[in-house]
């Protein structure tokens, strides 16, 4: 998985080329310590997203246009702040837990439960 420091760690070194390049996806995998594949899957998430447009020249290379909301995103940290506004709704999610189980002890174990499947699931995007 890729995750949010390294989103905007990809998104900084594409940016430091022109606005429309071609791109290696295994000689930027490697300069990033990450997988081709994972890279990839970053690149099509950022296609979605409308950050830029990838026209394939093979399975590893690609002519990428950066849009402008790319850029607004570097200087922004966008991913990192998502990944900050994650933590801090999981944090509030503990407190409301906490409410909870003391004002239902009945149901504490069952609450607790779930806030740990959430916990959980939520550690794979952290």
């Amino acid at each position: 998985m890729i995750n949010s420091k390294s989103k905007s760690q990809t998104i900084k070194s594409i940016d430091k080329n022109d606005i429309n390049f071609i791109v290696d996806f295994k000689d930027l995998a490697k300069n990033l310590n990450t997988t081709p594949n994972l890279l990839d899957n970053f690149a099509k998430e950022c296609e979605e997203l409308k950050l830029i447009k990838i026209t394939r020249f093979s399975d590893d290379s690609a002519y990428i246009e950066l849009k402008v909301k790319a850029s607004d995103l570097i200087y922004f940290s966008e991913f990192m702040a998502q990944k900050e506004s994650l933590k801090l709704n999981l944090q509030k999610l503990q407190t409301e837990t906490d409410f909870l189980k003391n004002t239902f002890p009945e149901k504490s174990e069952k609450i607790a439960s779930i806030l740990l499947n959430v916990a959980t699931i939520c550690s794979f995007y952290l």
